[in-house]
């Protein structure tokens, strides 16, 4: 595989965390919730590794407060 080949899968996995995490966000339909800009779409995108490694760390704290 190429360079671009990485990228492109890179990206595509990026375009489907982002999907996600936009129709999870519509979902819940919490009150206060503001629209996402194009900045926001853009990084969860390019760096969805750290959010997803951010969400399970948070998920699976012990931290009850």
């Amino acid at each position: 595989m190429t360079t671009i080949n990485y990228i492109a899968i890179y990206l595509l996995c990026g375009v489907i965390f982002a999907s996600g995490f936009e129709h999870l966000m519509k979902r819940l339909d919490t009150p206060g919730r503001e629209d996402t800009n194009d900045w926001q779409r853009i990084f969860w995108v390019v760096t969805w590794p750290y959010c997803i490694i951010k969400f399970f760390i948070g998920y699976y704290s012990n931290d009850k407060n």
